[in-house]
């Protein structure tokens, strides 16, 4: 890493919620010149619903930690309710990916190395692909394109990206 910052790759477990609640919270992009929603925005059912119960069966995450504190995530979650899916909703097999790098670590490689550790254990556990939703104006969108993802469909100002597992 340039920074010299010394962090650790590690699985998110349950016991890490409150930390995927924050990290939630920092994933909403919010373009310049925009104030930044209340917290509590994560708790409606259409963001919640990333972080809620995590653990379970298919769900799988990658923790960037640094002193003991949580700085980065990246997880993937199969959100295939009918009635509340994704943003990024694919089809019932293909999980949603969610991930943020607190500011001050941005652009230090952290989300390029849990990114590539994510993948890599989908793969492994069989999954053949993964999508996002993201803004067209969310910078973040560079490092999915370096990564990977290809536009799946464009929805207004989002982009539905897909990425084809197994090809990292």
């Amino acid at each position: 890493m340039q920074s010299g910052v010394e962090f650790r790759i590690r699985e998110i477990t349950r016991d890490d919620i409150p930390a995927l609640e924050r990290m939630l919270y920092l994933a909403i992009h919010v373009p310049e010149g925009q104030e930044a929603p209340l917290f509590e925005i994560i708790y409606q059912p259409d963001l919640y619903h990333y972080v809620e119960n995590f653990g379970q069966a298919n769900d799988l995450g990658f923790a960037a930690e640094l002193n003991g504190k949580v700085i980065a995530a990246a997880w993937a979650r199969n959100l295939a309710d009918p009635e509340l899916p994704g943003y990024g909703y694919v089809d019932e097999a293909t999980p949603e990916l969610s991930i943020v790098v607190e500011p001050a670590f941005r652009g230090q490689g952290i989300g390029t190395r849990l990114l590539e550790a994510l993948h890599q254990e989908l793969s492994q556990r069989g999954v053949k692909q993964i999508s996002l939703s993201v803004q067209k104006s969310n910078p973040a969108r560079k490092l999915y394109e370096r990564q990977g993802y290809q536009t799946f469909e464009v929805r207004g100002e989002d982009l539905l990206m897909v990425k084809i597992l197994g090809k990292i």
